[in-house]
């Protein structure tokens, strides 16, 4: 079922990939419980569907209970933990409430320097939003514009740690962080969910607590409209992971979009936080999603210096480092041993830290020898499921490599990636994901 939801939700079908979500959560907290790891990565896409939609109120209470999960069960790493901080500080962002999304930045920034080091990418992200934002928040709060009132600013960003969020390392009792942490206005689906989720959780074992109108009341800022934006904030150049489609965004309203061997120049706007490119007969609307773009197909294009495209660059090295080790030996290199006298590794797009590649599903040597009709089918069904957005999650920044000796065309080889939060990287053809396939030393068209 989870795989046919972010199947839906890449091809843009959300309402039904929302559904979907909600009855896998069901199934999966009466199965494993509220607190496993299934519970946790179903309400992690769940709510990239809410955060789509522009509903942001549901993003902030979702992330927050995973958060709180996940602080009591140690279930994510440090590095998956640091990227459910920082989409929780964009949709706190995207909401209107600057001052909390700053303090979320703030803490995400100071964690980082520590767990993926200062000059990392992810780092890097998190510190340009901390800049962004302290600007914004000073032009916001009061008629000052220097840049001394914007340092000062930024400081005071990265100075105030607040004490009562979910995503602080101080745990209390369920309870409080239950009243503290309802800060959105909930609505009927996500009340559903909650109410599900809190009973197997047994969060709900205090009963007489009468703040949480209060607490509502105290939340209502994270439906504010998001407050208009400059054009300039989205220039850049945008790319597809295949490269095929493209988008070049400049400041003055003009842009180039790309679709394979074709380019047209065209008009960019900004309009209800949708950007339009047009020229004479064609008209294409993206959806900013944080450092990306998502055209009406649902086609996403990365902006360039995001770790996802790093994870782009690294996978095709990573695919001519294969390509000579076969030249060099007649095969890939079908264990993690061989990879590791080979020297074979790529650097992480988000800890720049050098990481060898996941080898999976590998067959031996003599497997074709001894297979049957049925084999064969049922190998030739997993490859082509290793093309689709099949919502398989992965290390973020990471890379995985699968190796078919068995393949009637010759030894084969899919490498795919996933993004900053373990998603597969997409591809620019709807419910396909990125993956470079290597045929006996080369790279298939």
């Amino acid at each position: 079922m989870l795989a046919h939801a972010a199947e839906l939700a890449s091809q843009g079908r959300l309402a039904e990939a929302e559904m979907l979500y909600q009855d896998s959560l069901k199934n999966i907290v009466g199965l494993y419980g509220a607190r496993s790891l299934k519970a946790c990565s179903c309400l992690l896409e769940l709510s990239d569907v809410y955060y789509h939609n522009e509903q942001y109120a549901e993003v902030i209470t979702l992330l927050e209970q995973v958060l709180v999960t996940s602080q009591s069960e140690e279930i994510f790493t440090d590095e998956k933990l640091l990227s459910i901080k920082f989409k929780l500080g964009r949709a706190l962002e995207k909401s209107g409430n600057l001052r909390q999304a700053g303090e979320c930045y703030s803490e995400v920034l100071n964690k980082a320097k520590v767990v993926c080091g200062p000059e990392s990418a992810f780092t890097k992200t998190v510190a340009e939003c901390v800049r962004s934002l302290a600007k914004r928040f000073a032009q916001t709060s009061s008629g000052e514009s220097t840049a001394e009132h914007q340092d000062s600013s930024i400081h005071r960003f990265l100075r105030e740690v607040p004490r009562n969020r979910a995503y602080n390392s101080e745990i209390d009792s369920h309870p409080q962080l239950f009243r503290r942490n309802l800060r959105a206005i909930i609505t009927i689906p996500t009340a559903c969910i909650l109410v599900v989720w809190l009973f197997f959780s047994g969060v709900l074992e205090d009963k007489t607590s009468s703040h949480i109108e209060k607490a509502k009341e105290s939340g209502a800022s994270a439906t504010a409209a998001l407050n208009p934006t400059d054009l300039a904030e989205c220039a850049g150049h945008y790319s597809s992971t295949d490269g095929i489609k493209q988008f070049d965004v400049q400041d003055g309203g003009k842009g180039v979009l790309v679709f394979g061997p074709d380019a047209e120049e065209v008009k960019v706007s900004k309009l209800s936080g949708e950007l339009y490119a047009e020229s004479e007969g064609l008209r294409v609307v993206f959806r900013p999603t944080g450092n990306s773009l998502v055209d009406e197909k649902g086609v996403k294009l990365f902006k360039r210096g995001t770790p996802e495209l790093g994870v782009i660059a690294a996978a095709r090295k990573l695919a001519s480092d294969f390509n000579r080790y076969y030249a060099r030996y007649g095969k890939y290199p079908r264990s993690q041993m061989s990879l590791q006298s080979a020297g074979i590794s790529y650097s992480n797009a988000l800890t720049l830290r050098p990481t060898q590649p996941k080898l999976m599903a590998v067959s031996s040597d003599n497997a074709s020898s001894s297979m049957t009709l049925s084999d064969y089918q049922n190998a030739n069904w997993m490859a082509t499921n290793l093309l689709a957005m099949n919502g398989a999650m992965g290390e973020p920044g990471g890379i995985e490599v699968h190796v078919f000796p068995i393949s009637s065309l010759g030894e084969t080889v899919f490498i795919r990636g996933f993004d900053r939060d373990g998603h597969l990287l997409p591809s620019s053809s709807a419910g396909k994901c990125f993956t470079i396939v290597l045929v006996a030393g080369n790279v298939s068209k």
